[in-house]
């Protein structure tokens, strides 16, 4: 894996690509701030390799929903007066968690709706929902406070292989869109070693954390 992924001399999605095309991946975990359904299905064939060699999906998303977007023709409708009005450290009070996640279940929601009734696009929601349903795909929403960490890890089966490390992870800008796998001028680089153990806590909390 490349040391810096810029979208210039690197794209972040060919990357991912090929990190989960690795026969040896047997868990993807990604936190961030905000995905939209495109960013998703850029890498669906890899996901689904992955999902049919008996892997899983965990993704970490951010309570951050209010960015406009025409990335699939879709636009998120969440007022930001509450988030402009509180400071990045402040915890979110249990009322407004509740309406922090119906707003997210609404931008996800019509994401869907605006998705064009293609049949490659309703191929991909029913395998995504698929998913889900055999707990292959889980998502969680963080809203004890504003998440704007982004990560993608790797982890493989077998943690004795000489030839490739237990676990890769990528921490950078790039959050799970199409614009910012490929086309955003981002900043992320690959950690390794002692490094990513401290990622995986530092997921791994975020996921106890957060709310399905």
């Amino acid at each position: 894996m490349t040391g810096i992924i810029d979208n210039i001399r690197v794209l972040l999605v060919d990357v991912l690509k090929e990190s989960l095309m690795d026969e040896g991946v047997k868990k993807f975990r990604v936190a961030v701030g905000y995905f939209f359904m495109s960013g998703l299905k850029i890498i669906l064939p890899e996901l689904e390799q992955l999902v049919e060699r008996g892997g899983e999906v965990n993704l970490l998303m951010g309570n951050y929903v209010n960015r406009r977007t025409f990335e699939d023709l879709v636009c998120a409708f969440k007022d930001v007066s509450m988030a402009r009005s509180r400071q990045p450290s402040s915890l979110i009070t249990r009322e407004d968690r509740e309406e922090l996640k119906r707003g997210i279940n609404l931008d996800l929601s019509k994401q869907i709706l605006f998705t064009p009734p293609t049949a490659e696009n309703e191929d991909y929601l029913t395998l995504l929902k698929q998913w889900i349903r055999q707990n292959k795909f889980r998502l969680k929403i963080y809203t004890r406070e504003r998440f704007h960490g982004k990560a993608y890890i790797f982890e493989a089966a077998d943690s004795k292989s000489v030839t490739r490390p237990p676990v890769v992870g990528i921490v950078g800008s790039s959050n799970l869109t199409f614009s910012g796998l490929r086309s955003n001028t981002e900043l992320n680089a690959a950690v390794y070693t002692q490094d990513v153990e401290a990622l995986l806590q530092w997921f791994d909390k975020g996921w106890d954390e957060a709310d399905d």
